[in-house]
């Protein structure tokens, strides 16, 4: 294993000209700043982290891979890195675009992308996000989102935060199994469809969240499960302790859009701004909700 340093007076001045030297195993410490224009497909099984602050990885220009800022094919780690700027021709460009194999992510934010990651369909591969940060992404034409991955092994994303995507939906999953947990997951003052889409089903987990639907959400419903073809064959969903905060005045709000014929399992949430009738459309067994009172309201002086 090998130490490849990133930075002003260090081996390497760029971190894509770190990864070319790089061989599985190896670790890249890329110095605290902002990089730019900083472009490199991964295919080697890699640690990449920064050191002594949030490394910045601005895009200006469109990425010579024409696809995004770094484009990930192996066993990667990547912590503490903030992905800004990435637009390509096609209106698909992204932070990352995951493309195999196991991807983690620690630390590291996405913030105005045209999608913050955006992953095909790898059915061996996992995704696991941890305390990252996606805010803003999405072009506003419903194609591109906070974060995207395709008929994939497992997604886990925890402790993290959703924020103002634009128009797409905050997390988007085709994967066997997303497990999301104890996340923040709210439109702010943004236009974002579902907070969270499951369009093929799968084996998921929603728990511990906080999700916020916000006056301008593009799309009703705050959880999408099924509706986009055949649902995988073994799926099921449980939407388990989380705070939901509606925001949006429609009478065709729900909780959770369920379009598959798996009964989906809605217990122990604590929910504002739905009735008993928006909690579920579809196959559902709901229980224990508690419906949250409005704040109460100072006297004017």
């Amino acid at each position: 294993m090998a130490i490849l340093t990133v930075g002003a007076r260090q081996r390497f001045d760029t971190l894509a000209a770190a990864i070319t030297a790089s061989r599985d195993g190896d670790v890249i410490e890329i110095l605290a700043g902002t990089y730019r224009d900083d472009f490199a497909t991964i295919r080697a099984a890699i640690n990449v982290r920064a050191v002594g602050g949030l490394v910045r990885l601005v895009a200006e220009s469109i990425p010579s891979n024409g696809k995004a800022i770094l484009v990930t094919q192996g066993n990667i780690t990547l912590t503490g890195l903030a992905f800004s700027g990435a637009r390509v021709r096609d209106r698909n460009g992204a932070g990352i675009r995951y493309e195999g194999g196991d991807l983690t992510l620690l630390d590291c934010l996405f913030h105005e992308n045209e999608n913050g990651l955006l992953g095909g369909g790898w059915p061996e591969g996992t995704v696991t996000v941890r305390r990252c940060v996606f805010g803003a992404n999405g072009t506003g034409d419903g194609r591109t989102h906070g974060l995207y991955v395709g008929r994939i092994k497992r997604l886990v994303i925890e402790d993290s935060w959703f924020h103002n995507t634009r128009v797409g939906h905050h997390i988007k999953s085709r994967a066997y199994e997303s497990r999301i947990v104890n996340n923040l997951i709210e439109d702010q003052e943004g236009t974002a469809s579902y907070s969270i889409d499951l369009p093929t089903g799968g084996v998921v987990l929603v728990a511990d969240n906080v999700i916020q639907q916000g006056q301008l959400s593009q799309n009703p419903a705050i959880v999408h499960f099924g509706g986009e073809g055949l649902p995988h064959e073994t799926s099921s969903l449980l939407i388990h302790r989380n705070v939901v905060i509606n925001l949006l005045d429609s009478s065709g709000t729900r909780l959770l859009l369920n379009q598959t014929g798996f009964t989906a399992t809605i217990r122990d949430n604590k929910v504002f701004g739905l009735s008993t009738s928006q909690i579920a459309s579809g196959p559902a067994e709901v229980s224990n909700t508690i419906f949250l009172p409005p704040p109460l309201r100072t006297a004017e002086p």
